[in-house]
């Protein structure tokens, strides 16, 4: 296959080199990468976090172009959900517990960084992403929990009782396993997404999105829409 060959091309100097490549992601049919995700992700994760202000932008291109192709693979993978919020929160500078700092923490862009449309393009990509790992799936699991509850009046919460739809239903209790590693571990289930990031990271982003609302601009207009992901 050749499509892994290019993944270092993520990484690329040359500004025309990394926008011809999205190009070409862009071109392939929709779910051609699914099974390749998680070889991407690293060389994603990378650019997000490389000392390049324009390759760190276009590694967020490439993982918004992963989202609409194959969110539920990126979020789900091994290390997807974890280590991908990291590195959104070391390029927002919200990584500490002094993310309400907004000024002295967030990234530098460089020029064009003054004007917040690339801070504003990173908090846009984040909401993508957490919408793909606990908004959408939340809102669709209530829909058919509702169905369920309604469909089967007077027998309530019938579902609980039925065969799981997944495997392993009661991972979560880890009675025969070694140790949760949420950092590299695959989290397919949303509930388990949402335990991770409510755990680790909603003090930080909540303490950084309160700095941003108040910027205003493109900044505050994309915190708004990262807030209704959370919300």
């Amino acid at each position: 296959m050749w499509l892994p060959k290019l993944y270092p091309l993520i990484l690329d100097g040359s500004s025309s080199v990394r926008a011809q490549l999205l190009k070409l992601f862009r071109s392939l049919p929709l779910g051609e990468v699914e099974d390749h995700v998680a070889d991407i992700l690293p060389y994603v994760r990378a650019g997000m976090t490389h000392l390049a202000a324009d390759v760190r932008l276009s590694a967020v291109d490439v993982l918004c172009w992963l989202l609409e192709d194959s969110s539920s693979e990126v979020v789900s993978c091994g290390g997807g959900w974890y280590k991908t919020l990291n590195c959104f929160l070391t390029m927002l500078g919200w990584s500490t517990q002094d993310a309400l700092k907004w000024s002295s923490n967030r990234a530098s862009f460089g020029k064009s960084g003054s004007e917040g449309r690339p801070m504003a393009r990173i908090l846009q990509a984040l909401a993508e992403f957490v919408h793909a790992g606990i908004g959408q799936q939340s809102a669709d699991a209530v829909k058919t929990g509702d169905a369920t509850l309604h469909g089967n009046f007077p027998i309530w919460y019938s579902g609980q009782h039925q065969v799981p739809q997944k495997s392993n239903a009661f991972g979560y209790l880890n009675l025969f396993s070694m140790p949760k590693d949420d950092e590299t571990e695959m989290l397919e289930d949303c509930e388990d997404r949402r335990r991770v990031f409510d755990k680790t990271f909603r003090v930080s982003v909540e303490m950084g999105l309160e700095a941003a609302r108040r910027e205003g601009g493109d900044v505050g207009r994309a915190a708004a829409v990262l807030t209704k992901a959370l919300s």
